[in-house]
């Protein structure tokens, strides 16, 4: 006799890239006529993909190789703010102005950071 079994459900975190996927093609389809919300729904998606970006890749990575602990954090942080700049602001100067100011930031306090632990750099 044949058993029904049913499908195990994925796991929430399988499922959330399609869901924030269909999610944006819905949003984008009917735009808003306010664009302050449009850009309040934008930042929230960024913002969405920067806590996954941070969950799933430095702390793993940071796990894989505590060695290289700031050459992680500037890369994944460089990732966030570029997505988070082009995604909000667009492609212009304004945007371009805000990337370059916090990523040196980014490189500033890391190097605050390596010149108290100089092995740490790496």
């Amino acid at each position: 006799m044949r058993e029904n079994t049913a499908p195990t459900p994925s796991s929430t975190s399988d499922r959330l890239p399609g869901v924030l996927w269909l999610l944006f093609r819905r949003l984008r389809a009917r735009r808003s006529s306010s664009s302050a919300a449009w850009t309040g729904l934008k930042a929230l998606l960024v913002l969405l993909f920067a806590v996954l970006l941070i969950a799933k890749g430095l702390i793993s990575l940071i796990l894989f190789s505590p060695t290289h602990i700031l050459l992680w954090t500037f890369l994944i942080g460089s990732l966030i703010t570029l997505s988070t700049q082009l995604v909000v602001n667009g492609c212009n100067m304004k945007s371009a102005g805000a990337i370059v100011g916090t990523i040196g930031g980014i490189f500033v306090a890391g190097a605050a950071r390596a010149s108290r632990d100089p092995l740490r750099l790496i």
